[in-house]
């Protein structure tokens, strides 16, 4: 049992290795010998848990986003009963989220549809407006809008141009639930 333990605690510190090197390098220049060295491992021991770089890029993306799904189903619990207050307390979350796991947003950038990267955010907004009965255009609209508000607050929140205080998220909030509800 302690062997196992073991093997997946390296298995994880991989994946964190690997979420720092997609920052620092992109995929196109990711290297698995350079996330071996950050864990202070064989140049082997990732292929023992992974069968190639392929698989070990999609199942960093995959822990990135298991680490927002529970984030995101907690909240959907919470706010099952209110479709507009689920869908503008998912949407503070994630920039709460991508705030507080800039790597996160990097590797989700960076590695697209190809590696199972797809936006979270924009799959939770249409699963959300399909229901609303608003035209397609319309839906379209207001999923670019909600869009460019999350992802512009994390870039202010990021520089500092917005302050990552309490006030902030309550104008965010505001902002986000006008939009939902037009």
């Amino acid at each position: 049992m302690a062997t196992k333990e073991k093997q997946d605690s390296l298995r994880e510190r991989l994946i964190c290795a690997g979420i720092e090197e997609i920052a620092a390098h992109g995929i196109a220049d990711f290297s698995l010998r350079r996330v071996a060295a950050a864990c202070g491992v064989s140049c082997a021991a990732p292929y023992r848990h992974f069968a190639s770089r392929e698989e070990f890029i999609r199942a960093t993306v995959t822990y990135i986003n298991s680490q927002w799904e529970l984030l995101r189903d907690n909240i959907t619990r919470l706010y099952q009963d209110d479709p507009h207050r689920r869908l503008t307390e998912l949407c503070v979350a994630y920039i709460r989220f991508l705030v507080a796991n800039d790597n996160y947003r990097s590797v989700l950038v960076a590695s697209g549809e190809q590696w199972g990267g797809e936006e979270q955010l924009s799959s939770l907004l249409r699963a959300c407006l399909a229901d609303s009965g608003l035209s397609e255009s319309e839906q379209t609209r207001r999923l670019y809008t909600v869009r460019a508000i999350v992802y512009g607050t994390v870039t202010m929140l990021e520089s500092g141009e917005l302050p990552n205080e309490e006030a902030s998220f309550e104008m965010i909030r505001e902002t986000i639930m006008r939009e939902i509800e037009g």
